[in-house]
């Protein structure tokens, strides 16, 4: 377990590595910055939630990325981002979860670079991306997104 509540497993789980036979474990030197993220980041959130929360995509390693249409220089493969939902992925209890991080990211009880409703409707998100300042991505905080279709 990376904390109380979250594990390496499903930091690194991918149903599309798995059936396209991709390692996608979490080299050794990228490790710190999921504990941080883990740590100071979603396990907060998961407290101040008092629900379980989905991982629906944590650690990418390269292949994966390139096959699941990733960006170039996501921070899914540094091991500093994850895409999060709701246990029951309603759009109401998206959004519970949404308001909650932004009350905590305001109140600076988390350090994010970013925080991305992506996806959704204005009623709520197909799934929240979080993620962490590392060694490449490390010049913003706190910056608030939506991605709309």
């Amino acid at each position: 377990m990376i904390t109380r509540n979250f594990s390496w497993a499903e930091m690194q789980a991918s149903a599309t590595a798995r059936r396209k036979g991709f390692d996608n474990t979490i080299p050794a030197s990228l490790r710190p910055n999921m504990i941080n993220l883990c740590t100071n980041v979603l396990q907060p959130i998961r407290d101040a939630y008092g629900k379980p929360i989905i991982v629906g995509s944590g650690y990418r390693c390269p292949k994966l990325n390139k096959a699941v249409g990733g960006v170039s220089n996501s921070q899914h493969m540094t091991a500093s981002a994850a895409d999060i939902h709701s246990l029951s992925d309603r759009l109401s209890d998206n959004r519970e979860l949404w308001d909650i991080i932004i009350t905590l990211a305001n109140a600076g009880r988390i350090h994010c670079r970013q925080i991305i409703w992506e996806y959704g409707t204005l009623t709520g998100p197909d799934w929240i991306h979080i993620a962490i300042n590392d060694a490449i991505h490390s010049h913003r905080e706190n910056q608030i997104l939506t991605i709309e279709r």
